[in-house]
């Protein structure tokens, strides 16, 4: 199974969806995806849309996932480090396209990316690739290891959000 989530903002990731519609229509995989305010997907026999789990569910559908694909949102991202067993696959929204206020969830993911914590997409038109070399890229991540990286992630996060 494959997990998207898109966290509470209140800003549409439509081009997340796009690629997502796309993916799914070729995917033998069930995907649920929590769409938060993204009302343009596709519904489909291989897709679960629902706008928000609560935070005991959606930690269980992240320990259940094969894949987890997620914003770069704070907390969305922690969770997928920390509960799926391998590295989610992060898309940060970006301001340029009203996805965010600021470049936050950027800066969130060249964190990650940094750290070899998730395989971070810029711009989620790559993601069919991504996921297609998924096994080939988790290998580069041989430094993966979110129990022990992950306390210094949370302080590299706070400190960047302390700087806000």
């Amino acid at each position: 199974m494959i997990l998207v989530t898109l966290g509470t903002s209140k800003f549409a990731f439509n081009r997340l969806a796009k690629t997502i519609n796309l993916y799914a229509n070729k995917s033998s995989h069930p995907i649920i995806i929590q769409t938060g305010q993204t009302q343009s997907f596709n519904q489909s026999s291989q897709v679960i849309l629902k706008d928000f789990y609560s935070f005991k569910n959606l930690i269980n559908l992240t320990k259940k996932a094969k894949l987890v694909i997620t914003h770069a949102g704070e907390i969305s991202s922690l969770l997928a480090i920390k509960h799926c067993q391998t590295p989610p696959i992060v898309i940060p929204r970006d301001p340029r396209y009203e996805e965010h206020v600021d470049n936050q969830q950027l800066k969130i993911a060249q964190v990650l990316n940094q750290k070899k914590l998730a395989i971070v997409l810029k711009n989620p038109i790559h993601l069919e690739k991504t996921i297609t070399n998924y096994p080939k890229l988790i290998n580069s991540l041989k430094t993966y290891s979110p129990s022990k990286t992950l306390k210094h992630l949370i302080q590299s996060l706070d400190t960047y959000t302390k700087s806000l």
